[in-house]
């Protein structure tokens, strides 16, 4: 077994891997080849800095997807994808990723690694705590059936579809009801942002809520209204769900201590998966 960098590995055989090792996770992943690249997009995942390890017959069978963001000279890293081929676990081949991914991370000059796990992982949990990783927040998933989303009731709204400047002056002028984790982060939206349907809520005047959608896979990125008010939330729910192409709407990694929780709970919305994030920090050189 050998661990290379993944900048000289096809997109198909990252793809190959990935589908083989998803396929019994917690949560079955299905993605094509187009909807992981578009993902790895939104993720800023940099093959330079993701690793795989490689059978002797030079079969990919678990790899570390890296997302790579560097601001103000402060990089950070982010597991994008953390996984092993079935018949390949159990054999130490996470550690050795992990610990060859935190040594270049540390080696590049990165500032801290950012990372998601379920949180009755344990085994997961443990490899990490190992490593250094301390739980930063927890983060909990909902999902609701579009059957199950009432439709708008309300109509004397003016539903504005901002460009890309227009999504940014609106991010300025709304306070999110939780600090959205990296796949949900502005610069994520950004990165794909014709794949993404945004839609802002104006009365009178006046913006009074918004909401960024993938509409392929139903998760809401980012969600805002007025006040926290329930009644914008479920109008601007019900408009989501109008350009859902999946069967369901979700809102991931919501910030266990944002009162969204609340609206979420008493609003019907089934709770899936929780989970915890987790932060390293490096030393500086």
């Amino acid at each position: 077994m050998t661990i290379a960098r993944l900048s000289q590995v096809s997109h198909a055989d990252i793809h190959a891997a990935f589908t083989r090792a998803f396929s019994d996770y917690h949560i079955p992943v299905k993605e094509t080849l187009q909807e992981m690249a578009v993902a790895n997009m939104q993720r800023d995942i940099d093959y330079d800095a993701s690793f795989g390890s490689f059978a002797d017959d030079g079969e990919l069978v678990g790899f570390i997807l890296c997302g790579v963001r560097n601001k103000d000279g402060n990089m950070r890293y982010y597991d994008g994808g953390t996984a092993i081929i079935p018949e390949w676990r159990g054999r130490g081949v996470g550690g050795l990723l992990l610990d060859t991914v935190l040594s270049d991370a540390n080696a590049r000059g990165a500032h801290e690694f950012v990372l998601e796990v379920i949180q009755d992982n344990l085994k997961a949990r443990k490899l990490y705590e190992s490593r250094g990783f301390a739980i930063s927040r927890s983060l909990r998933c909902f999902r609701k059936s579009l059957e199950e989303i009432p439709s708008m009731e309300s109509y004397s709204y003016t539903i504005a579809a901002p460009e890309m400047d227009g999504y940014l002056e609106v991010c300025a002028s709304f306070s999110l009801p939780y600090i959205p984790s990296w796949q949900n982060s502005n610069a994520s939206v950004v990165n794909i942002f014709e794949h993404l349907i945004i839609r802002v809520l104006i009365e009178g005047m006046n913006p009074v809520g918004y909401f960024v959608l993938h509409p392929y896979t139903g998760n809401i990125m980012q969600i805002s209204a007025v006040g926290g008010s329930p009644t914008i939330y479920r109008e601007l729910l019900a408009l989501a769900k109008s350009y859902t192409i999946a069967d369901m709407v979700k809102c991931i990694n919501i910030d266990e201590s944002s009162p969204f929780i609340s609206f979420l709970e008493e609003d019907g919305w089934d709770p899936y998966v929780d989970q915890y994030e987790m932060i390293t920090c490096f030393d500086p050189a």
